[in-house]
This record gives structure tokens, C-alpha cells and sequence, in this order.
């Protein structure tokens, strides 16, 4: 056997595969009798006719194709081998040439490449931060909101009601990001990628552009449950939006617009316009309790005896919150720094996988907002290849930061022990209570350990980046602080800190890609792909169990 290998773009090789004449002869007669077997053949009994009778009757080309189902995998496996390339996933057979000979060509994904580079001497400051009165004020006040005395009110909305609104919106992106699509072959914004935002259906008087920027997408087209407040930071919806619905009555409809600046503070809305027509449905007045030594008691279920043990209790964990989202921040800003220095050779073929995750995240996202992936793409009026092409850069940087990390935990040699993982898993079940044994049983299935595992590394190389980003200088293995996943430990009341409506799609770092993993099929698999050529060659003439040989008759013996 004698093998070209031609490496091509994209990460893939393509391999041209010269077949002994000998052994193609003998694949073609155990083919000629495994059709015997199966096809009924006049004259003979199954598994009876002799070569020429079956070649006669089915043609050369079709006993071939049989032949190949057991010689082209074997000499896919071997031109591997051979060629030294570890597969991504199953390779596709290009072109089948038996005119002189056989020769097979087959291109194939090879398996993603890493060169961390000079990884160990990237440097990021790091800034702890600290947890202010504000913050644990912010705290109090949403005990306070959890054991408020709700009541039906007739009067118009006031701040602090509880309000139950039909809304329907859109956003308008600056032109600065319209601007950005076009350079990027017209890629939609990035609000698109990450639905941070509630999605729904635009109003039908709202055209694709703005007179205050550029590309238009639908927000929020929902029933919304909500609490007036005068803060804007503490507005469920978005800043200002509380004032808006001050002094309408049940029943009343209000169409407004809220417009931000582009340096406002949070830039996933800034340069950013919101239209939004609301009815409000009903109003609803609450009472808050006192802050006492008393609601104290009753919001530990007498754990903590005074609020200013509450006060210190409620500071700490905000504190471990507010650190993990500072460390997890760092820790991506040090991963895309390693990136930039690494050296990265991947196929199409995982980029797709991306993509396709990607977009059942989003659909996944769309529908618990009313929407569906079909729904959206008529709103943007793009079909499956424009998505595809908007979500490939995407898909790709996280590919990258995946691949990056895979390679973190090999050079930096961490694993996992039994050990580690168990006690990871008892960790997790324990946040169940009286139901740990279930949540336990259900943790130990085969699949949710490696998935568990994959966490445990991914966190472990996030720890060692920012390890080297600081100047430690680790040495390599695992090291105390990698023991186990932090579990959030059991608070003062669940959700202490509220989560964002504007939360991304990606929601951190994504999970690491080892290099044993990366593998999705054997590489003894048989390409399944076939030539046109050869697949209009078979056509329907493959014959079933009992299914009768051509009507010409052929005269033999059994």
C-alpha cells in the first residue's frame, strides 16, 4: 500500500491510497460471497454462486462497493497510521479511481493542535475588591422585599409597588456596532449572540432602523412581574424604567423611550435605545418590616439573634460572592491573554460543533422568552446560513479559550484524583439536604462524573493561569488550593445577591478540551461520505436479504 498525504487548509489532510491489486481481489471475492449469501441467485443456492456469476449478475463496480465496507476501513485505518495523523473525527471518502488499480482518497479532520507559547510569562494586574455599607444595605433591603406585605392597591402606581405589566419593546444598537457588522461581512450585533435581554416579537410599527442608531431587535414581548423602586441600579428591568410606570393606573397603556449615553457604565446597554410600549394590569401596595433584632431571628430562623449579627453574617458572604466574580472576571481577562500567545491549528468540523451548541443556547435562551430559533429568524429575516456565519467568530474564540485551557492542564500537569472528585460530589449532593442520597446517586451516573471531572480541571486551570498572571510562579501539579469546586456555602436566605436580566449566554468560561477527549469517533471508523459517482453507481441495486438477482438467467451448478 502506498499513501500520499497532502496537508490542506482548515486543519485537514487529504489521503491518496494506492491498493494492492492482490488484496483488492481477495476483498472482492469474500464480498462476492457475502452477497451470495444474501441475494438469490437462480441455479444456486445461497452462498452457492461462484465469483463470476456474482460480478456477472450484480456488475464489478457493486461487489467493489461490498468490498469496501470492510477493506476501505481498513485501509483508512492503516493510510492513518501510516501517514501519522491522529483523527478529529470520521474521515470522509472523496473519490474512489478503479480504473488502473484502486486508489482511495480520503480527507480527514485532524485533531486540534495547542502551543501555549511563551503562556508563563503573561502578566495582568490583579485588584481584590472589598464589600462597601452600600452593598450590605442593598442586602438588607431585599430581605426586606422577601417578607414585605403585599396588597391589592386602586390607587396609580407609586415607588415601591409590586406591579404586573404587559410590555413589549425593542433595542437599537449604536451605529458604531452597525458600523462594526459590515466591516465583519454584515454579522449581526452581539446582542444577538448573547440574548442578555428578554426576547419577543418587535411591535409592527417598529422598523429595522432607528432614527437614533442602527439595527433594531425585539426585547422584551412578555407578561413582566416587577418592584417600582427609586434606585436605578436596583431596576429589574432597566435603569429608569420604574419612573416610567410611576402614577399609571391598572389598565392604562404608556409608550416612552429610554435612551442611554455610550459612556454609560454598564456598556451592555450603553448607546443603547429602548422603545417600549407598556399596560400596566395591576397594582399592588408592600409593606416592608422593620429592621429589628427581631426580623433578624425570623430571617435565620433564629440562627443569628441581632441585626448587627446579621449585618456582619450578610458582609461575609457578599464578600466570597463578590470575590468569586472578581477572580472569574481576572481569570478571563489572563485566558484571552494566553490566546494572543498561543498557537492554534483547529478543523472546520469542531467550529461547527460551536456553532450548533451556540445556536441551541440561544433557542433554549429564546424560548423561555416566548420565542423559538424559527421565530427569531424570521424577526431577522435570516435563514440557517446567515446565522451560521454570525455566530462563527464567536464560536470560534471559545473554541480557543477551550482548546488553551486542555493544553494548560497537560503542560501544567493537573488532574483529578478519585479522591478530589468524590469529594466534590458529596459536596454538591450535601446542598440537597434530606434529598443528598438522591441528588448523590443521580451525580455518581458515569457521564455526570466526567462531566463533574471536566469542571473540576476547567476550574483548576483558570486557578493556575491567574497563578501565573500574579508572578507566583507555581510549580506544576495541583497544588492545595485546587482540592475541590467552590460550593457556595449554605447562606443567610437563598439568591442574596439578585442575578442581572441582562445575564450572557456564554455564562463563563467554557469547558476545557483535553487532548484524549477531542476524539468523537474511532479512527478505525469507515468514512461514511461516499463520492457522487459512487453513491448514483449504487443507487437502489444494493439487493436485501431475499431479494431476487437480476432476471437474466445464468445456468450453474450447485
Amino acid at each position: 500500500m502506498k499513501t500520499e498525504t497532502e496537508h490542506l487548509e482548515n486543519h485537514t489532510a487529504r489521503l491518496t491510497v494506492e491498493v494492492e491489486q492482490p488484496r483488492v481481489e481477495k476483498a472482492m471475492q469474500e464480498a462476492a460471497r457475502r452477497i451470495s449469501r444474501k441475494a438469490n441467485v437462480p441455479g444456486f443456492r445461497k452462498g452457492k454462486a461462484p465469483y463470476n456469476v456474482i460480478v456477472q449478475r450484480f456488475g464489478a463496480a457493486y461487489v467493489l462497493e461490498e468490498a469496501l465496507d470492510t477493506l476501505g476501513n481498513e485501509i483508512y485505518r492503516e493510510a492513518l497510521d501510516e501517514a501519522k495523523i491522529e483523527p478529529y473525527d470520521i474521515g470522509s471518502l472523496e473519490n474512489i479511481d478503479s480504473e488502473n488499480g484502486l486508489k482511495l482518497v480520503f480527507v480527514v479532520s485532524k485533531r486540534p493542535e495547542v502551543d501555549l507559547g511563551t503562556y508563563r510569562d503573561v502578566r495582568v494586574p490583579y485588584e481584590a475588591a472589598e464589600v462597601t455599607d452600600d452593598m450590605v444595605n442593598e442586602a438588607m433591603t431585599r430581605y426586606q422585599d422577601r417578607r414585605a406585605v403585599i396588597e391589592p392597591a386602586s390607587r396609580p402606581a407609586q415607588l415601591g409597588d409590586q406591579v404586573k405589566l404587559n410590555v413589549k419593546s425593542t433595542i437599537t444598537h449604536p451605529e458604531s456596532e452597525v458600523k462594526h457588522d459590515h466591516d465583519e461581512e454584515e454579522k449581526h450585533e452581539e446582542s444577538a449572540e448573547t440574548p442578555d435581554k428578554p426576547e419577543g416579537d418587535s411591535p409592527a410599527e417598529h422598523e429595522h432602523e432607528h432614527e437614533h442608531g442602527g439595527h433594531t431587535d425585539p426585547y422584551i414581548n412578555q407578561d413582566i412581574e416587577t418592584i417600582l423602586t427609586e434606585s436605578e441600579d436596583r431596576d429589574e428591568v432597566l435603569p429608569g424604567f420604574s419612573a416610567q410606570i410611576v402614577g399609571l393606573s391598572a389598565g392604562e397603556e404608556k409608550t416612552f423611550q429610554l435612551a442611554y449615553p455610550a459612556d454609560h457604565k454598564d456598556d451592555r446597554i450603553a448607546g443603547h435605545v429602548f422603545d417600549f410600549t407598556v399596560k400596566l394590569e395591576e397594582v399592588r401596595s408592600r409593606t416592608l418590616p422593620a429592621l429589628t433584632d427581631d426580623f433578624a431571628k425570623q430571617v435565620t430562623e433564629n440562627q443569628i439573634e441581632t441585626l448587627l449579627d446579621l449585618r456582619i453574617q450578610t458582609r461575609k458572604e457578599l464578600q466570597e460572592v463578590l470575590t468569586r466574580n472578581v477572580e472569574s472576571d481576572y481569570a478571563d481577562k489572563v485566558l484571552d491573554d494566553v490566546v494572543k500567545v498561543a498557537t492554534i491549528k483547529y478543523p472546520e468540523a469542531i467550529v461547527d460543533e460551536y456553532i450548533h451548541q451556540m445556536l441551541d443556547t440561544l433557542d433554549r435562551n429564546l424560548r423561555e422568552r416566548g420565542l423559538s430559533l424559527e421565530d427569531y429568524k424570521k424577526l431577522e429575516k435570516k435563514d440557517d446560513a446567515a446565522l451560521h456565519d454570525e455566530y462563527r467568530q464567536p464560536a470560534i474564540d471559545r473554541l480557543k479559550r477551550a482548546l488553551v485551557m486542555g493544553e494548560v492542564v497537560t503542560k501544567e500537569k493537573l488532574e483529578v484524583s478519585d479522591d478530589d472528585l468524590n469529594t466534590q460530589i458529596d459536596n454538591m449532593s450535601a446542598q440537597f439536604g434530606e434529598q443528598a442520597a438522591v441528588f448523590k446517586k443521580m451525580l455518581l451516573r458515569e457521564e455526570t462524573q466526567r462531566n463533574i471531572e471536566l469542571d473540576l480541571l476547567t476550574e483548576r486551570a483558570r486557578k493556575r493561569l491567574m497563578q501565573i498572571a500574579r508572578g507566583e510562579n507555581p510549580p506544576l501539579g495541583a497544588d492545595a488550593s485546587m482540592a475541590i469546586l467552590p460550593v457556595p456555602a449554605e447562606q443567610v436566605e437563598p439568591a442574596l445577591v439578585g442575578a442581572s436580566s441582562m445575564a450572557q449566554l456564554e455564562g463563563g468560561a467554557p469547558r476545557i478540551i483535553l487532548p484524549d477527549s477531542v476524539v468523537n469517533a474511532p479512527s478505525s471508523a469507515l468514512p461514511e461520505v461516499k463520492s457522487e459517482e459512487q453513491t448514483e453507481a449504487q443507487g437502489e441495486s444494493q439487493p436485501e436479504a431475499h431479494m431476487e438477482a437480476p432476471s437474466e438467467s445464468t445456468e450453474g451448478k450447485d
